[in-house]
């Protein structure tokens, strides 16, 4: 069964087991921003662990105390965190945030949005780089 939910930041949706969240248009993504897209978020979940694909491409900017609340308490209730956003820039922002805010979970960056589900929904991120299972 799919549920949408839509905020003011975020379209949120359930299907099989796995969390969609594409963001929407958010200029500055600061500390009080994280903390509303999260706390959203974990109401939604209602205690659950799920995986997580996020589609990054509607934020535009961000400050390091926005970044580092998502890294950690934007790692609640995520089994492992898919990040897509096929933007350049975009690109270099993920990895920038992957390298300095060091999220708790497995966290994954794609450029390519079908290889990044397949990723996800085929349990690709429960293996090591050599194909064994973690």
């Amino acid at each position: 069964m799919e549920s949408v939910v839509e905020t003011d930041y975020f379209v949120y949706r359930q299907e099989a087991g796995i969390i969609y969240l594409r963001y929407k248009t958010i200029a500055f993504l600061d500390l009080s921003v994280a903390k509303a897209i999260v706390s959203s978020r974990l109401k939604i979940q209602d205690g659950l662990v799920y995986p997580i694909f996020c589609d990054t491409r509607g934020i535009r900017d961000s400050t390091k105390a926005g970044r580092d609340y998502l890294a950690r308490e934007g790692s609640a209730l995520a089994e492992v965190i898919v990040l897509f956003d096929d933007r350049e820039m975009g690109g270099f922002m993920v990895d920038f945030f992957m390298l300095r805010n060091n999220p708790l979970v497995p966290t994954f960056n794609f450029k390519d949005k079908e290889e990044a589900l397949q990723f996800l929904k085929g349990g690709l991120w429960k293996t090591d780089y050599y194909g064994t299972k973690r």
